[in-house]
């Protein structure tokens, strides 16, 4: 698992700056409660303030059996998503060039162009011709691509910037290190200056130990871009309601120099989320996350938190690290063979045919012209440069030919965006990843797959 910037988070670009269980734990939420969370920063070996993000780049599964990730008593459990090896894909250049010096493309991303080069086929085949699909209505398209869903998604897609420009964005699983207060509801008494009477409220308020002092824990808070912003967005609604000041912030400045340089502002906040008493999934979409007020926060009234966090934070973070490489087993750096043999029989023989039927001469040239790309500029230090050499690149003659194919997928976007959303939030597959990409790793708890 990679740690990831903040920016890089939000939009999807990669970044311009490059077995202990014993206190991390993944967030839970109760819907119709409410929890509270605080970001904390550690500096990285640069002494640079960050907040403590991991991310890998993803493959999402509308057949989530399509991979078999087995277990260590036997059996298996099938995640929904699954860590793309693209050389482009990996959060480190590093890790892209072991890739290109392995001449290993993605299985998952070849599963996925050979499979819509087969959708093509049949277009052609029951409609003639693509010009003459897309006369048709919605309705009569949402029902082809259902008939011949694709079950491996692209790692990538293309989004806006502020100023309208369109770049390719990586689909990536994150994960913030955050220090969750412990909370516990009490009954608050109100009077009613209308009517003299005692209204008893629920209030949420921190638990506190038996001396008194604020009860709190690390955990991992799966996040999205969207969920960043709302962080983000939280601070700067109460620095304009004037409940938080600017004196109370902790800023840090990320790709400083570059055309993304952004403040960040959310680390050492005490935040509120607070849960609509929904369905589960939904209830996650649409938390509600403010910041609370300086008169409310606990690190404003317990300074003596933030001076304990700190000193623990080296600790929390080898802690998470050590976690991720044995638990989230989806985003491990997988060699080929290695992810050809967690591929289910029933994906595996199609791939396999798939391939005999399809691939070419020009495939592979399409992806030595990858390996030699990267080999080539191996040691460069330029990651915008480097940036935009790999979106050249995606953009070759092979890519153009898949234009029409691309065009298809974004016709059904709207219907498909709901069950995109519904997969992001299913914590249920909280599975297990390696950092290293030729790492072998026997661990395997059972016991945390049981619900997948």
């Amino acid at each position: 698992m990679s740690q990831i910037g903040f920016s890089q988070a939000r939009t999807g670009r990669r970044a311009s700056t490059g077995g202990n269980f014993s206190g991390i734990s993944q967030m839970t939420f109760t819907p119709g409660k409410r929890n509270r969370l605080i970001l904390p920063l550690r500096q990285d070996e640069d002494g640079n303030a960050q907040i403590v993000l991991f991310g890998e780049t993803i493959h999402r599964l509308n057949a989530p059996s399509t991979i078999q990730l087995p277990k260590r008593k036997g059996g298996h459990y099938s995640p929904y998503t699954f860590r793309c090896t693209h050389p482009y894909s990996q959060q480190s250049y590093d890790k892209s060039v072991k890739l290109a010096e392995r001449k290993e493309m993605c299985v998952l991303c070849e599963y996925e162009r050979l499979h819509n080069q087969r959708r093509m086929g049949l277009m052609e085949e029951e409609y003639g011709s693509f010009e003459e699909f897309k006369k048709l209505d919605n309705k009569d398209k949402k029902a082809f691509f259902q008939r011949h869903e694709i079950p491996v998604e692209r790692s990538y897609f293309d989004k806006e910037d502020a100023d309208g420009e369109t770049y390719r964005a990586q689909t990536t699983e994150m994960y913030l290190l955050a220090i969750e207060i412990e909370t516990e509801e009490k009954i608050k008494k109100v009077k009613v200056k209308s009517t003299g009477k005692i209204r008893e409220i629920p209030e949420t308020v921190p638990a506190v130990d038996d001396e008194g002092n604020i009860k709190y824990k690390p955990v991992f808070h799966r996040v999205s871009g969207k969920r960043l912003d709302d962080f983000k967005d939280a601070v700067d609604n109460g620095i304009q309601a004037g409940t938080l000041s600017f004196e109370s912030l902790t800023p840090y400045i990320e790709n400083e120099g570059t055309d993304f340089e952004e403040e960040v502002n959310i680390g050492w906040v005490d935040f509120e989320m607070a849960y609509p008493d929904k369905d589960r999934m939904e209830s996650a979409r649409d938390v509600k996350i403010s910041a609370m007020p300086e008169s409310k926060s606990v690190l404003i009234s317990n300074p003596e938190i933030q001076e304990q966090i700190e000193e623990k934070m080296d600790e929390h973070y080898k802690n998470a690290t050590e976690t991720f490489s044995k638990l989230f087993k989806h985003l491990k750096g997988y060699k080929r063979d290695e992810i050809m043999s967690l591929l289910s029989p029933d994906a595996k023989a199609e791939f396999l045919q798939l391939r005999e039927e399809f691939r070419t001469e020009e495939d592979e040239e399409f992806e030595q012209g990858i390996y030699d790309s990267i080999l080539n500029r191996e040691g460069s230090t330029d990651e915008d440069s480097k940036e935009q050499a790999d979106n050249k690149e995606e953009s070759s003659s092979k890519e153009e030919k898949e234009t029409k194919k691309s065009k298809t997928t974004k016709e059904t976007k709207k219907e498909e965006t709901k069950k995109e959303e519904t997969k992001k939030e299913e914590t249920k597959e909280e599975e297990t990843t390696e950092d290293e990409l030729d790492d072998t790793d026997e661990f395997d708890e059972d016991e945390l797959f049981d619900e997948v």
